[in-house]
C-alpha cells in the first residue's frame, strides 16, 4: 500500500530548521532537568516500598488514591491486581530509610477505610536504586555502542555515527520531556527507551538502504538528490509505519491505565521523535559526512588537471 506516489519533496532544504527545532526542544528539557535538580525518580530508582493489601471487599483504586493522598501519600502508585479485593501499593523513599515507617503511613492511612490486611511488602533500598540507575544507564550505552558497530559494519562509518547521533536525539528528547511533564522515571520507561532505539533504528536502516541502492542506480545525480529521492521513496512506508504505531500507543496512554502511563508517554515522544530524526537528523548528518570527505579529497588531489594544463601553456 502507497499513500504518495512520485513525490519530489525537498526535505533536506529543511535541515537548519530542523537543527533549531531540536536544540531548542533539548535545551528546554535540560534547563528543566537543572532547575529540578534532576529526573523524578520512582521506586526502582530512587527507593522506596511495595505493599500488597487484601480489603475485605473490593475497593476501587481511585478511591484507595484519593485515601492516600490525604494520608500525605499522595506520590503513591495503587495498581489493583488479579483479585478484585487486592492493590499493589507503591510508594517511594521520602525523607526515610526505614521500610516500617512507610508501613505505618500506609496503615494509618488505611485505618480510615479499614476491612484490610497487609498480605506483604517489598522494600527497595537506596543502594538498589543506585544500582539500577547506573545498570539502565550501561544498558542504553552498550545499546548505542551495538547499533554504531552494527550500522557501520553493514554500510559505512558515516551512516553509523549519523544513525547513533539521531537515536541519542531520540533519548534526550524523550527525557527532556519527562522533565517538562514533570513525570516519573522508572524500570518500564527505560524498557520504552530501548524500545524506541530500536524503532527509530529500524526506520533510518531502510532509508539507508535505500540510499546505498540509490548510489548505484542515481550515478549522475548529486549525493543530496539522491538522499531526498530515497526518503521520497520511503515516505509512504514511514508514515504507514509511524501513524499504526502511534495509535496503539495513543490507546496504551489514553486508556491503559495509570500503572503503564509513563511507558506509553515515553513511547509516544520516542515514536514521533524517531520518526523526525531519521528524516531531518540522520539524514543531513550523512549528507555532511559525505560533502566533508568529498572536499578533503578534492584538496589532497591538487588542481585539476585542465587547470594544471592551463598553467603550463601560460608564458
Amino acid at each position: 500500500m502507497r499513500l504518495f506516489r512520485n513525490t519530489r519533496i525537498d526535505f533536506l532544504s529543511l535541515r537548519w530548521h530542523a537543527t533549531v527545532l531540536s536544540l531548542l526542544v533539548i535545551a528546554a528539557g535540560a534547563t528543566s532537568m537543572v532547575l529540578k535538580g534532576g529526573l523524578r525518580m520512582g521506586i526502582d530508582f530512587a527507593g522506596g516500598s511495595q505493599i500488597i493489601v487484601r480489603f475485605a471487599e473490593p475497593l476501587d483504586p481511585g478511591e484507595l488514591r484519593a485515601v492516600l493522598t490525604d494520608g500525605g501519600l499522595g506520590s503513591s502508585q495503587v495498581q489493583q491486581l488479579d483479585d478484585a479485593d487486592e492493590a499493589l501499593i507503591r510508594t517511594p523513599l521520602v525523607g526515610t530509610t526505614d521500610s516500617s515507617e512507610i508501613t505505618e503511613e500506609v496503615a494509618a492511612a488505611l485505618d480510615r477505610i479499614g476491612g484490610y490486611t497487609i498480605v506483604g511488602s517489598e522494600w527497595v533500598g537506596p543502594q538498589v536504586g543506585q544500582d539500577l540507575r547506573r545498570q539502565a544507564a550501561q544498558a542504553m550505552v552498550f545499546s548505542l555502542a551495538g547499533m554504531l558497530a552494527y550500522i557501520s559494519y553493514r554500510f559505512e562509518m558515516k551512516y553509523g555515527v549519523a544513525a547513533v547521533i539521531a537515536l541519542g536525539h531520540d533519548v534526550l528528547v524523550t527525557l527532556g520531556a519527562f522533565s517538562l511533564a514533570d513525570r516519573e522515571m522508572n524500570l518500564p520507561v527505560i524498557a520504552a527507551l530501548l524500545t524506541i532505539v530500536g524503532y527509530s533504528l529500524n526506520d533510518t536502516v531502510v532509508i539507508f538502504d535505500r540510499i546505498r541502492e540509490n548510489n548505484q542506480a542515481l550515478r549522475g545525480a548529486s549525493f543530496y538528490e539522491r538522499i531526498n529521492v530515497s526518503v521520497n521513496q520511503t515516505l509512504s512506508r514511514t508514515i504507514l509505519t509511524s501513524a499504526t504505531t502511534l495509535m496503539v500507543v495513543a490507546a496504551l496512554f489514553f486508556f491503559g491505565g495509570p500503572m503503564i502511563n509513563d511507558f506509553a508517554f515515553a513511547m509516544l515522544v520516542g515514536v514521533i521523535a524517531g520518526t523526525y530524526s531519521t528524516v531531518f537528523i540522520a539524514n543531513p548528518i550523512v549528507l555532511h559526512w559525505e560533502a566533508r570527505v568529498t572536499a578533503r579529497r578534492r584538496a589532497q588531489s591538487g588542481p585539476a588537471p585542465a587547470a594544471r594544463a592551463r598553467r603550463r601553456a601560460r608564458p
